[in-house]
């Protein structure tokens, strides 16, 4: 039999390593529930792939593990945010400032807090944390 390679575009190619990634990660992690490595690389790949109530289950998980870790609270302000939760969204977004985060760039372009951008309390809580109106 003379077998041909069926060539697949970009986008289907990085989706199926995606899937694989996630499944051979979650794996791992019914073995070593707490391991905050493969935590973050699965969170960052669900949330590249949209699953962000999962994404969000990951979050919550490595700030129970690492809850003076301002990226971490960040991250979750991001899932909530999609999530349209803005309530949830505004305090883990405080919680990331407290902590030190100030990626004044990363705040005012992640297109995950596009939602929150909106809202008025967040240029409020920019002016409190960073005494700066954003640039949203």
């Amino acid at each position: 039999m003379n077998w041909r390679s069926i060539p697949l575009d970009r986008k289907t190619s990085r989706s199926l390593g995606d899937e694989f990634q996630v499944a051979f990660l979650e794996r791992i992690l019914e073995h070593e529930p707490d391991n905050i490595e493969i935590l973050v690389q699965l969170g960052d790949l669900y949330a590249r792939l949209r699953e962000i109530e999962k994404s969000l289950s990951i979050d919550l998980k490595l700030i129970e593990l690492c809850p003076q870790e301002k990226v971490f609270h960040y991250n979750l302000a991001c899932s909530y945010s999609l999530l349209n939760d803005l309530d949830s969204a505004l305090l883990a977004l405080e919680k990331a400032f407290l902590l030190g985060y100030d990626d004044m760039d990363q705040i005012e372009n992640d297109a995950d807090l596009a939602n929150l951008r909106k809202d008025r309390r967040f240029k409020r809580l920019v002016r409190q944390h960073f005494n700066r109106e954003p640039q949203v």
